[in-house]
């Protein structure tokens, strides 16, 4: 066997994710704000990660219909006076 200097010591207690926040208190869900969130969690459970993504989801969808709506208008500006041209 090996000399016993050359053994890695191991610690006898667990490794623990530091909390987040200013260390005064912990931060709160930022879905529900009523449930502190702990070490690297950014929602407090099941039910707030789902909410969570609901959202995004719904700001993804509005993002993209307004750029459609900016893209049809834009189209239809451009058939109104393709119209205009003809008739002159």
């Amino acid at each position: 066997m090996g000399h016993p200097a050359n053994r890695a010591e191991v610690p006898a207690a667990g490794v623990r994710t530091p909390l987040r926040g200013n260390g005064e208190g912990a931060t709160l869900c930022p879905i529900c704000r009523e449930r502190p969130l702990r070490g690297a969690q950014t929602a407090c459970s099941p039910r707030c990660r789902a909410r969570r993504h609901r959202q995004r989801q719904d700001e993804a969808r509005r993002a993209r219909d307004a750029e459609v709506r900016a893209l049809l208008l834009t189209a239809q500006e451009s058939i109104e006076a393709a119209r205009r041209r003809l008739e002159d």
